[in-house]
């Protein structure tokens, strides 16, 4: 997630056709700016088939929100096909 080397990575990986795993950690010291680090993981659940994340780590990124909805939202909107 920190830039500018998470960009160049995942654009290569989006230009070269590849999809993988994301195993998102959150980590508020590198970047603590949470809509600047909800965007960052959007773009990357764009290249992503499978995602981890933990429950703390979707109630860092989306206070408030339950993190089964958060999930479900990854889903529908990024094409999800697996989370653990």
């Amino acid at each position: 997630m920190v830039p500018p080397g998470a960009e160049v990575l995942r654009e290569w990986v989006r230009g070269q056709g590849l999809a993988g795993d994301v195993r998102r950690e959150c980590a508020a010291a590198v970047l603590a700016d949470r809509a600047a680090y909800r965007e960052r993981v959007s773009g990357w659940l764009d290249v992503a088939e499978q995602v981890k994340a933990s429950e703390d780590d979707l109630r860092w990124l989306y206070p408030g929100e339950e993190p089964g909805a958060v999930v479900q939202r990854w889903i529908r909107d990024h094409g999800i096909v697996g989370y653990w």
